[in-house]
């Protein structure tokens, strides 16, 4: 554990909730530099989430650049972690910022992911909207098929409604909400293109929602 990145991530991140609770767990690991590579199963167990809710945050606190991902990237062999790193300097730019100076490095990191927009300065409204500091590009999670995911941008193509990675990494926060519910996300994806869908819906009568209400009759 890093006194000296705990201490940081108290005094300065700045999310809330479930994203306060893992960057205090990954710091809780970490060396001074803001090392560490805990498994998404190891981050929920700590944090007391489900693995798809500790895997949706730390993906958003990488797209934040709170967190970067210094190896094993595509999740390495069976068994690895991914090893991720705080970014410690940002974490300083924002405790260094002042209201009335450059109040990006505290306010623009936090873009819609959180929707946490700094009041305390005048001109924040100026920075948060700048999505070149907030916005990276897309990388499609572990738990998605490459090839169903393939195909659906392949079907927008043909609808004439391409994605941006803006526009993915929206698709993907859906398509995570539906899969929490129970589904699996080849089958949504699937049944979008089947039906000339732009974008993904939970099944209205789906097993699992079946299952539920007999186990209730009984």
């Amino acid at each position: 554990m890093s006194v000296k990145v705990l201490s940081k991530v108290w005094e300065h991140y700045p999310s809330g909730g479930s994203s306060l609770l893992i960057m205090l767990a990954l710091a809780d690991w970490s060396d001074d530099e803001g090392r560490c590579f805990p498994s998404i199963a190891s981050i929920a167990k700590k944090t007391r989430l489900s693995d798809s809710q500790a895997r949706r945050v730390v993906h958003d606190m990488i797209n934040m650049s709170y967190v970067q991902v210094v190896a094993n990237k595509n999740g390495g062999a069976v068994g690895s972690s991914r090893r991720y790193k705080i970014n410690i300097q940002l974490l300083t730019a924002s405790a260094n910022a002042t209201p009335g100076a450059d109040a990006r490095a505290s306010t623009g990191a936090r873009d819609v992911w959180h929707g946490c927009a700094e009041t305390a300065s005048a001109h924040a409204s100026l920075t948060v909207i700048e999505p070149s500091l907030t916005i990276k590009e897309f990388e499609l999670p572990d738990w998605i098929p490459t090839e169903a995911w393939n195909a659906y941008l392949e079907h927008r193509k043909k609808l004439k409604k391409p994605l941006t990675d803006y526009s993915m990494n929206l698709a993907v926060q859906k398509l995570q909400k539906i899969v929490d519910e129970g589904h699996q996300p080849a089958d949504i994806i699937n049944e979008t293109i089947l039906k000339g869908w732009q974008t993904f819906y939970a099944p209205k009568n789906s097993f699992s929602k079946i299952s539920d209400m007999m186990q209730g009759v009984i």
